[in-house]
């Protein structure tokens, strides 16, 4: 189960039941909370529309929130695709991914979204993390596998003992598509995730995607915490590129090794 919880630190994040069982530090982070006026107020990651002070300002409540002050703060460019950083030693400014795995304790693997599906997974140990941004491109491209596969073989991580959470993300009922997009999913067996009672054009459940790979993949069935709640449609909670024609902030979503 995920739930919202509030913290001393300011930050309202949604955390997930099985992160917290295995003690690993995490969060997916709502709006709320921080120091960045409107648009994107106010707890924002996204340097398009806001200063880097502010920024810098809700990294360290978030960080806070989750007990890992002092820990680096661990991001890559994001490019809807499906190349997936191992972390150990850092990693080089501008590098480019979706997908971050690490063992190492003094890190927090951090990625942002406004629409897209964040994943955050554990090895049963806690030792072992990823952080994955899952647009429509990368779940098409095979993000989700790339990170699952470099936690199988850089870290010897079997997939039967992992733990994922599937954060806040759009929903299907507003996330309307084109045919082509339709048909990739079509392509790698994902038809299921498709609607077309809802519109003229057709719409992807992107959430039912992910967890219906992870599970491909191997996870068992309870070691999947799924988010019931659309970033388009809680516009209290959440920002959404979609809704707000990109004139929004970014939810940051992360996780530690234990």
């Amino acid at each position: 189960m995920l739930h919202l919880t509030p913290t001393p630190s300011g930050p309202t994040v949604v955390r997930s039941s099985l992160l917290d069982e295995l003690g690993v530090p995490h969060a997916f982070a709502t709006r709320h909370g921080g120091v960045s006026p409107s648009p994107t107020d106010s707890l924002n990651f996204g340097t398009e529309l806001d200063t880097p002070q502010n920024i810098r300002a809700n990294t360290e409540r978030l960080l806070a929130s989750v007990g890992c002050e002092g820990r680096h703060w661990t991001k890559v460019q994001q490019v809807h695709g499906h190349l997936c950083h191992t972390v150990r030693l850092g990693l080089p400014v501008g590098a480019c991914g979706d997908a971050l795995v690490t063992d190492d304790p003094s890190c927090l693997l951090a990625i942002r979204t406004a629409d897209c599906v964040p994943i955050l997974i554990a090895e049963k140990s806690g030792k072992v993390v990823a952080a994955v941004h899952a647009g429509w491109r990368g779940v098409v491209a095979g993000v989700i596998s790339s990170a699952v596969k470099v936690m199988q073989e850089t870290f010897g991580c079997s997939p039967s003992e992992l733990v994922a959470a599937v954060g806040p993300c759009i929903g299907v009922h507003h996330f309307e598509v084109g045919h082509e997009v339709a048909r990739a999913f079509g392509e790698i067996n994902l038809q299921n995730v498709i609607n077309t009672s809802l519109g003229p054009k057709p719409h992807v459940d992107l959430a039912h995607a992910c967890e219906s790979q992870l599970r491909s993949l191997g996870l068992p069935p309870a070691g999947v915490d799924r988010a019931d709640m659309c970033t388009y449609h809680n516009a209290d909670l959440f920002f959404s590129h979609r809704r707000d024609a990109g004139k929004t902030g970014r939810m940051a979503n992360v996780i530690g090794p234990a």
